[in-house]
């Protein structure tokens, strides 16, 4: 699970749905990026940075893998 990620849209108290709209995609496919089953291409990468005012690479990372 990409937990930068999930806080950051949590932050910004956005639900998945409302970040899918503002990306153009899928809430399934927005689920997808969260949970860490695929990874959004480039484009959808920045617009998610963009989106969420992160500034680092790190969001994407999968960080409770053990």
């Amino acid at each position: 699970m990409r937990t930068n990620l999930i806080q950051r849209r949590k932050a910004k108290k956005f639900s998945q749905e409302q970040m899918a709209k503002k990306i153009g995609i899928e809430r399934s496919t927005y689920s997808g990026y969260e949970l860490g089953y695929f990874n959004p291409s480039m484009k959808n990468a920045l617009k998610i940075k963009e989106i969420l005012g992160y500034t680092k690479d790190d969001i994407f990372l999968n960080t409770d893998v053990s």
